[in-house]
C-alpha cells in the first residue's frame, strides 16, 4: 500500500476524505432519509476526484445484467485507508452543522471506514458505462459500530457476520429479501463483493497486487440467485490514475470453483497494474 500511497497526489487524497466526511455527517444528521442515492452521487464525485478511468470489454451480455442483475467482485487495493476518518473530525463537522443534533458521541471508526472510497470506482464504472441510474448497489460488507452500520443497511448494504454459524444461510436470506424488493422498483440488483476478506496482498505479505484466496459466498450467491459474475479489477496506471477494467462476465455453478476468478484477476492484474 506504501507503493500505491506514493503514487496518489495528495490533493485526490484531502478531496476524497471531505467528499466522504460530508457524505457520514449528512448521513447521521437525517436518519430518516433513504442513502441510496446519497451513495451513487458521493460515489461519482470520489471518481470525479480521483481522475477514474475505466476499461471494459466489448461485446458482453450487458442487457441480460440489466434484467437479472449481477454479482461484481473486485480486489480490496485499500485506497480507502489513505483517507482515514477521525472520530474527532465527524464530531467536529457534525456540532458545525445548521441543522440541529443531539450527537454528543460517536464509537471508533475501524480501519477499513469510511467505505466508499473501496466501493467508488467500481460503483462509478458500473453507472458510467453500463447500468447508470438503472441500478441500486448493495455492498457486502463486514459489521461496523453504531450508528455506522445504520448508514450501511439504509444505503442498501448487506453486512456479514464473521462469527458464528449458518454465515452464508443468513447472507443469502438477506440478499433474497433486497433483490425481490430491487425487482419491484424496477431497478437492477448489483451485489458487490470483496471476496479476499482483506486487503490485497496483506495476509499473503504480497503487493497491494497480489490476491490472497478468495472467499466463496459470491460464487453460491450467484449460482443460488442463478445471476453472473463480472469481475473487475481497480489500479493504477502509469499515470498514476485509478483506473477500473472490466473482465469477462462467468456465472456460477454448483461447487463453483472460486479459484478461477481469482486466477483471472490476478493475470489481469500482473499485466496492466504499475
Amino acid at each position: 500500500m506504501c507503493d500505491v500511497a506514493q503514487n496518489l497526489d495528495n490533493n485526490y487524497l484531502i478531496r476524497v476524505k471531505d467528499i466522504q466526511i460530508e457524505f457520514i455527517v449528512k448521513s447521521l444528521l437525517n436518519k430518516k432519509n433513504e442513502l441510496q442515492n446519497c451513495l451513487v452521487s458521493t460515489c461519482l464525485d470520489i471518481c470525479k476526484s480521483i481522475c477514474l478511468n475505466t476499461i471494459m470489454l466489448d461485446k458482453q451480455p450487458f442487457e441480460k445484467i440489466k434484467v437479472n442483475g449481477v454479482i461484481v467482485i473486485s480486489n480490496h487495493l485499500g485506497l480507502n485507508k489513505l483517507t482515514k476518518i477521525t472520530t474527532g473530525e465527524l464530531i467536529c463537522k457534525v456540532h458545525n452543522n445548521p441543522i440541529d443534533s443531539d450527537i454528543d458521541e460517536l464509537p471508533p471508526l475501524t480501519n477499513d471506514d469510511p467505505f466508499l472510497f473501496l466501493f467508488a470506482p467500481v460503483i462509478g464504472t458500473l453507472f458510467d458505462l453500463i447500468l447508470g441510474d438503472s441500478a441500486y448497489y448493495s455492498i457486502i460488507t463486514m459489521d461496523y459500530p453504531t450508528p455506522y452500520s445504520d448508514i450501511v443497511r439504509r444505503a442498501g448494504g448487506i453486512i456479514v457476520e464473521l462469527t458464528g454459524d449458518c454465515k452464508y444461510e443468513k447472507l443469502m436470506v438477506e440478499a433474497t429479501r433486497i433483490s425481490g424488493l430491487i425487482k419491484k422498483m424496477r431497478k437492477t440488483p448489483v451485489f458487490i463483493f470483496f471476496p479476499e476478506g482483506g486487503t490485497s496482498g496483506k495476509r499473503n505479505d504480497g503487493t497491494p497486487y497480489t490476491l490472497g484466496e478468495f472467499k466463496s459466498g459470491y460464487a453460491r450467491l450467484a449460482y443460488d440467485l442463478n445471476i453472473p459474475i463480472l469481475p473487475v479489477i481497480v489500479y493504477l496506471d502509469h499515470r498514476s490514475v485509478v483506473t477500473s477494467r472490466v473482465l469477462e462476465i462467468s456465472y456460477g455453478y454448483a461447487n463453483y470453483d472460486v479459484g478461477f476468478d481469482r486466477c483471472r484477476m490476478q493475470e489481469a492484474l500482473n499485466e496492466y497494474a504499475v
